[in-house]
């Protein structure tokens, strides 16, 4: 009893582990490990829980000279699977929501993170031309031109990139990327545009911050020079949602912007919902 009672809490910590490890490198840009970790977490959670129904069963055994008492704690055993099951299935959600900022007194309260993404979001507003970028496996961002707004992706950028020469580039107005599960969002170049190396390494710069910090991805607003700052929590089809931050250098949220909690005079707070109804 006392090997099998080592042996679950084990797997108990084991998995803990390695989703926080997992979730920890891939906001430190480590996408091929993280996705070792996290997987390596799922096995450990199945092998939790077979290691937690034998613990049950050698728990109920060890009172076999009383039968009833046996039936009564067999009974009990199914509803405490369960608990365990479920509590397994959102504990990486819970660990996830944690590491990132999904609540915004604690968010506002770090002042480091908050200054960072305060002089990134006065940068892309003095930039101007950058008004998107994404995290992905790598990122996606997206620069307004004379001509009209494209989007790069940084996977197809090769690492000694000649900026001299028009790289892959994509429309936003040909192109659409519905909102929609198991349907690829993934860029389609429609276009070569000569890419500014500034903007490349700002893009480059903001990417990694945004993923340390726990954000999928931040956007200019030209007209109101408001940046967003956004977080998925898609759980299923139409569950779940985003937590957004809006930095405006204006003491004043322009009305289109609606929010649920001033945080300072420039920081603003929303959950929204994935559809809005």
């Amino acid at each position: 009893m006392k090997k099998i009672t080592i042996f679950t809490f084990l797997t108990l910590v084991l998995f803990l582990s390695a989703t926080k490890m997992g979730i920890e490198l891939n906001q430190n840009g480590f996408s091929y490990a993280s996705f070792c970790f996290i997987t390596a977490s799922h096995i450990l959670k199945l092998v939790f829980l077979v290691a937690l129904v034998w613990f049950m069963y050698k728990g109920v055994s060890l009172f076999d000279e009383t039968i009833v008492l046996q039936i009564f704690l067999g009974i009990l055993c199914f509803p405490f699977f369960f608990i365990s099951c479920a509590g397994t299935l959102i504990s990486g959600r819970e660990i996830l929501n944690l590491s990132r900022p999904t609540r915004p007194d604690a968010f506002i309260e770090d002042q480091s993170s908050v200054q960072k993404l305060t002089d990134l979001a006065n940068e892309m507003i003095k930039r101007k031309t950058v008004f998107w970028i994404g995290n992905g496996l790598g990122f996606i961002f997206s620069i307004r031109y004379e001509d009209g707004d494209y989007q790069f992706d940084s996977r197809l950028i090769p690492q000694d990139c000649d900026f001299n020469e028009p790289v892959a580039a994509e429309d936003m107005s040909k192109m659409n990327h519905p909102d929609l599960p198991f349907q690829s969002s993934a860029l389609k170049p429609t276009d070569q545009k000569i890419l500014d190396p500034n903007d490349y390494a700002f893009c480059k710069r903001a990417s990694s911050i945004i993923r340390k910090i726990g954000f999928d991805n931040i956007k200019l607003y030209h007209d109101h020079n408001v940046v967003q700052y956004q977080i998925y929590d898609f759980i299923g089809w139409d569950n779940g949602g985003y937590y957004v931050y809006y930095f405006c250098p204006n003491t004043t949220l322009p009305e289109e912007f609606k929010y649920e909690k001033k945080l300072n005079d420039n920081w603003y707070y929303i959950r929204e919902p994935r559809f809005k109804k």
